[in-house]
Parts: C-alpha cells; sequence; structure tokens
C-alpha cells in the first residue's frame, strides 16, 4: 500500500454533490481513522459530532457567515463563483464538529487535533470523499456549535470538517507545494 499517491492528489473540497448522500457506512470509516490517531500520552481527548441534516448544516453556516463575510470579504464572492449557498461548510451534506477534553496541555491538543482530523481526511480521499478543515467556524461559531452540540463544559470545540462526495464539476485542483529540499535540512552530514 502506498499512501503518497492519496497525499499527492489530495485537495480542499469547496464543492459537494448535492445529489449523491453520503452513507453512513463511510461516514463510520472516517470517524474509526481519527478514533485510531495517536494522542499524546495516548489520552484520545477528541470527541466527533456529526450532523447530516441539511437543514441543520445550512442554518448554523448562515449564523456563521456575517463574521467570516466581515472578516474575509472575498470569500463571499468566492462562494458565489463556485456556485454554492453556504461560504461556511460549502454545501457540504455532512460536518464532523470536533471537540477536544480541556484538561489535556493546549500543546498536546493542538498536535492531537491535527492527527485526528488528518486521519479522517486521508481516510474520506480513499473512499472517494471530498474534505474541508473549517477553522472559521471556532472563529465566528463556537458558542452556537457548542450549543447546537451540546458539547460538556469540559471540550471545547476546535474545528469543522466537512465531508462529501466531490461534485464532478470540481476540477481538482491540487496546490503547488515547496520542494522538499526547501523545506527539510538534514543536520548530521
Amino acid at each position: 500500500m502506498d499512501l503518497l499517491p492519496i497525499i499527492q492528489k489530495r485537495c480542499s473540497c469547496r464543492r459537494y454533490d448535492q445529489t449523491r448522500t453520503v452513507e453512513r457506512e463511510l461516514i463510520d470509516k472516517v470517524l474509526e481513522a481519527g478514533r485510531l490517531a495517536p494522542s499524546g500520552k495516548n489520552t484520545q481527548p477528541w470527541h466527533f459530532y456529526v450532523i447530516t441534516n441539511a437543514e441543520k448544516i445550512k442554518e448554523l453556516g448562515k449564523a456563521i457567515e456575517p463574521g467570516v463575510i466581515k472578516d474575509v470579504p472575498k470569500m463571499a464572492g468566492a462562494a458565489a463563483e463556485k456556485g454554492v449557498s453556504n461560504i461556511v461548510f460549502y454545501d457540504a451534506p455532512v460536518i464532523v464538529n470536533v471537540s477536544m477534553n480541556k484538561k489535556n496541555s493546549i500543546d498536546t491538543r493542538q498536535m492531537d487535533i491535527g492527527l485526528t482530523v488528518e486521519n479522517m481526511i486521508l481516510m474520506a480521499e480513499t473512499l472517494g470523499l471530498g474534505t474541508l478543515p473549517v477553522y472559521n467556524s471556532k472563529w465566528y461559531g463556537q458558542d452556537l456549535i457548542t450549543q447546537t452540540c451540546k458539547i460538556p463544559e469540559e471540550e471545547e470545540f476546535m474545528l469543522t470538517l466537512c465531508i462529501g462526495y466531490i461534485d464532478p464539476a470540481q476540477p481538482r485542483t491540487v496546490r503547488p507545494r515547496k520542494e522538499l529540499s526547501q523545506i527539510a535540512t538534514y543536520v548530521d552530514l
């Protein structure tokens, strides 16, 4: 099994196929990949709050949208250009709101959130699903999502992962990456 080709072709999805529903079995596989991620001291501090109700996703997005547009006005134009009505969640049919236990140190929480979400992103890609990690949902919708998902006091909402089948009309454009020689240095040479 070679993981590198999957990583090389993966790109953020900002337009989802509105004619296809993501099967519960596939959502569970994505969540299972997140569950199996490594974590600092094996604390496994995450919790996944899954929303598949299109109206609820749209409602949350619309409530968060004004803050996003105020701070990043070009996002409204970019969303309209892509033909999506929701610039926060890009009309994704599934959103996973990820929280972390507050007892973990802030240092390990940052690492742990990256590990679990990357596992989910890569699993989704292998299943033919597109993803988009959304941090605007925390910046502009922390209280709303915490209330909606009934996230307990001992957890902190961290981010949303959008999941869905990629709209066949959306080109898969992988952004350029720096060459390895630009970002890696062998210090023992």
